[in-house]
Order: structure tokens, then C-alpha cells, then sequence
């Protein structure tokens, strides 16, 4: 199905909502150390007028996502940016849910011109994407998913890497933490030894590294794959699994500030060309300010949403902390080292790449602490309704 220019009204006051609410569980943005801390997307004061020679374009975004899915909040939010800075001048029409191109083929189109701006999940093509897998390695620590959606996007927008280099990269996504969701309790690493648990990509070798079997499965799989009890639990983001409804086939959730999942919106080069450079300068300008007010914040907003509310009220949620999470960091140890030797001696920045990550996450941990993403989510489950 095929979304003109924006989705719906009814989606874009939601997630409009969700962010205002989300400052709320946000105290960190109050204190000294994070409003002095930089964003990784400067927004300039400058507004440029249009001009003579500013082309109007109709530009089409293919993503594998839903129509529905929270992500396409950051297309509604460039879409208003870019209404208000060249009104009249740019509009964008969504392909959603694979109808024009499928997640692993989507850099490819963007690269190409069989869409013009596209969403790219770098772990369904890891060998297109080398660096950017450092930032879904366990071993550097997100608070928080605005925090690792700051550090992938300042990284994508600073580093010139050459994975990178055939398209525009306009805004970075990173998941921030994760939770093993079971039907069974987690008391240590352990309690997972022979258990059956859906995981992907590097997730499935950490899930590995914790004794458990990992199991591939498309994500619409999952619920029937728990009822019927041929998996015993999955490694995936926390509003995942409220959104598959899955409350009702496990109860168990626990958080784990592990790694993250990085992905990113690009756009052809030959078509942003198309825009003389006053154009181009506001188009980026959009792009800074749909960052600001949504990208960086729509998923912890996504704690606030009623589905999400009435998935934590079914559900037991703990927080993977202390002793266990050293027990769990220590299992892990060795894939970012294993991962960082090999790009290193494939003559890749693979330590450069590391190091500024590790740097980037420390600075924009500042903006939210574990405690403040805690936070965040709703109030702790009532037993009783499970």
C-alpha cells in the first residue's frame, strides 16, 4: 500500500502527543551536564527565503515498515519542516511495508533512483555496512534510545565513511536497549541454558554466548511460535513486544542495556543535487529539525503510548543491573574485540571507529541516565492481571 505525501493526521498527533508527554520521565534534561551538552545536529538560526532557482520535487520514500509503524513519524515531522521552509516546493509519498522494495534491497533503490529517500537497516546487508555494525556490538553502553540515536547520527553525518559515501545520509536511528522477553523468569544467565530464543544477527551470538539455542523466525512468527511453545522467548525491543500483542502468550521482560540496532535515512545524491545549494542548505535544515523533535525521542516517547501502558500492566518488566548484567557484559566480551581486529586487518578504522563511538556514547550519556530511562516506562505490573 502506498501513502500519499504523509500518513494520517490521527498518527502524527499520537506521536505528537507521545513526545510532549515523554519529558516527563526525563529529569536529566534539567541538569547543568546535559543542557550544556551538544546536540548531534546542530540546528543554525538561518532561514533562506526561496529563490528563483529552488526546484520543486516530488520525492519517494520506500521503507519495510507498516504504514503504521512509529518510525514514519520522522517522515511526517521532515514533512512539516520542509512545508515550512520551502512551502509548496517538496513532498514526500511513502511506499510502505515492502510494496516498492524490500529492507534488504533498499540501499540498493536509494542508490539507483528506484526511490529517492529510503530507510536502511544495516544488519540486513552487514557486509554493505562494516562500521556501522560496531554500533550493535555489545560493549558500548546506551542509557537510553535517544542516546544511541544521537551517537549512530552524529557518526553518520561526521565520518566520511566509505560505506557511506554513495548517498546523503539525513538522519541516524539508533534502538537503545533491548529486553529478553520469556515465559519463563531470568534470576541469572543460567536460567536461559537450553532454552529455545528467537534472535537475529548478532543478537543470536549473544544469546549464544548465555547458553540459550537462537532461533530465526520473521517477527509476525513469534506470537504462535510462544503459544505453541517451539520458542521459549525472544531478544528484541521492548515496544516490539507490546505491539505483537504478546502479553498474552509470555509475562516476562527484562531490559537489558546491551547493545542497540543503528539504521538511518539516506537519499539518492543525483536527486539531491537536483537542489542548488540554498536549497539543499534548508532541506538539511529540515532534516535537523525533524531529528531534534522527533528522531531522537519517538521510541522512549513510545513509552507513554496506551498500548505500551496496557503491555507493562500484563507483563512482570525487570532491569538487567548490577552482578548479572557484569555476568551477561562478560559472556559478550569478546564479539566487539573479535569484530574490531577483523575490520582493523581489513584495513578498515575499525579501533578509530570504536573509540569515537565509546567517546560519542559518553558524551550523550549525560542527557539521560539508566535511573531517567527507568523512568520512563509505565508503572510496574499488577500480577494480578496476568
Amino acid at each position: 500500500m502506498k501513502i500519499k505525501k504523509i500518513v494520517s493526521l490521527a498518527l502524527a498527533a499520537a506521536m505528537g502527543f507521545a513526545i510532549v508527554s515523554s519529558t516527563a520521565g526525563y529529569s536529566a534534561w534539567a541538569d547543568e551536564d546535559a543542557t550544556t551538552t551538544e546536540s548531534s545536529s546542530a540546528v543554525d538560526d538561518e532561514i533562506i527565503e526561496p529563490q528563483d532557482d529552488w526546484v520543486k520535487m516530488d520525492l519517494i520514500f520506500a521503507t519495510y515498515l507498516t504504514e503504521t509503524n512509529p518510525m514514519q513519524a520522522n517522515i511526517v515531522s521532515l514533512q512539516n519542516h520542509l512545508d515550512e521552509l520551502m512551502p509548496g516546493y517538496i513532498t514526500i509519498e511513502t511506499y510502505a511495508n515492502n510494496t516498492l522494495l524490500k529492507g534488504a534491497d533498499i540501499f540498493d533503490g536509494i542508490i539507483n533512483g528506484t526511490c529517492d529517500i529510503g530507510v536502511v537497516q544495516p544488519d540486513y546487508t552487514p557486509a554493505r555496512f562494516p562500521l556501522s555494525a560496531i554500533f550493535s556490538y555489545p560493549g558500548i553502553v546506551y542509557n537510553s534510545a535517544e542516546v544511541a540515536t544521537r551517537v549512530y547520527h552524529e557518526w553518520g553525518r561526521t565520518s566520511g565513511a566509505d560505506e557511506l559515501k554513495d548517498i546523503v545520509f539525513l538522519m541516524g536511528v539508533g534502538s537503545g536497549p533491548y529486553c529478553i522477553f520469556t515465559t519463563f523468569p531470568i534470576t541469572s544467565m543460567d536460567d536461559l541454558k537450553g532454552k529455545q530464543i528467537r534472535a537475529g544477527a548478532i543478537n543470536a551470538s549473544m544469546i549464544e554466548d548465555y547458553g540459550a539455542t537462537p532461533v530465526t523466525m520473521d517477527i509476525s512468527e513469534v506470537y504462535e511460535a510462544l503459544r505453541s511453545g517451539l520458542i521459549e522467548g525472544l531478544y528484541t525491543n521492548y515496544g516490539a513486544c507490546a505491539y505483537q500483542n504478546l502479553e498474552d502468550v509470555g509475562y516476562y521482560a527484562l531490559v537489558t542495556p546491551l547493545n542497540s540496532n543503528p539504521s538511518f535515512f539516506a537519499m539518492n545524491k543525483e536527486r539531491f543535487n537536483e537542489m542548488p545549494e540554498s536549497q539543499q542548505k534548508m532541506f538539511m535544515k529540515a532534516c535537523d529539525l525533524a531529528f531534534e523533535d522527533t528522531t531522537a525521542k519517538y521510541q522512549d516517547a513510545g513509552f507513554f503510548s496506551d498500548r505500551v501502558v496496557e503491555f507493562s500492566a500484563k507483563t512482570d518488566r525487570y532491569f538487567l543491573e548490577g552482578d548479572m548484567l557484569e555476568d551477561f557484559r562478560a559472556a559478550n566480551d569478546h564479539l566487539m574485540g573479535e569484530l574490531v581486529k577483523s575490520l582493523d586487518e581489513q584495513g578498515l578504522p575499525g579501533t578509530e571507529t570504536y573509540e569515537l563511538a565509546e567517546e560519542l556514547a559518553e558524551k550523550y550519556n549525560k542527557l539521560m541516565t539508566w535511573e531517567d530511562y527507568k523512568a520512563c516506562f509505565p508503572e510496574d505490573a499488577d500480577p494480578s492481571n496476568n
